[in-house]
Parts: structure tokens; sequence; C-alpha cells
């Protein structure tokens, strides 16, 4: 394990430290405005990555220098005050995999009809060219 053991002075047993190292941050804010004063404000609400966190870890192994002199910080505008309900969203989604499945399916019948219709037309034009192939 790369971690870091420190042995309890008092009685027996201790603990195992293990370290994260800063990788990214990212911060997700809302623009938000105030018509009674005129003023507005950055609204934080959060990280940007899974559960809120405002930051992505790395695993460390003690003894190694780290540096945090380039950690890349991302701000990214909120936009969910304007997005439509989950309800909407879940009935457009369904709306759109119906439109696409049936386009799909009138594109392949149309595929498998002209296939059809080339190899018709192609055979036909084989026979009566008067052409025959010789071994």
């Amino acid at each position: 394990m790369d971690g870091l053991y420190v042995s309890n002075t008092k009685r027996d047993g201790g603990k195992c430290y293990t370290y994260q190292v800063l990788k990214r941050i990212c911060l997700l804010i809302a623009f938000r405005e105030n018509p009674k004063t005129s003023s507005f404000y950055w609204e934080y609400r959060g990280g940007c990555y899974a559960n809120g966190e405002i930051g992505v870890y790395e695993k460390a192994t003690p003894g190694n220098e780290y540096r945090f002199d380039s950690i890349p910080i991302e701000v990214r505008d909120d936009d969910s005050l304007f997005t439509r309900s989950d309800k909407v969203r879940g009935i457009a989604s369904s709306v759109f995999y119906f439109t696409s499945s049936a386009c799909l399916f009138v594109a392949l019948i149309l595929a498998l009809t002209f296939a059809g219709l080339f190899y018709t037309s192609w055979k036909a034009n084989q026979e009566g060219s008067g052409f025959t192939h010789q071994r």
C-alpha cells in the first residue's frame, strides 16, 4: 500500500495515511441579476465533476515532490436555469427516438428496394446484351 504508517506512542497500533494530489479544478457558477437594486453577481453552484466535486485527485506517493503551479482551473456557466424539466426532455427524447427509428426503417426498406431493382436491371442488361462468358 502506498501510504505512510504512523504508530501510536501510547498504545499498540497506529494509523495509515494515504495522500491524493489535486490535478484539476472546475467550478460551476450562474449569473444572477437583482432588478430591485439593479445589480448582478455570480453565484457559486458547486463543482463540475461527479457528485458536485470541484477537484479531480490522483493517488500520491509519500516522499515524492508534487508541484501545484500548473493546475488547470476551469469555470463553467451553469445553464441549468434555462433547461426544461425532465418530463419535457423525456417526451422529446422518446419522440426523437420513435422518429429516428421510423426513418431508419424506411431508409432500410428503400435501400433493399433499390438494390433489388438495380440487380434486376443489371441482370436484364446482361441477358439482352448478347455477350456470353467463355472459358
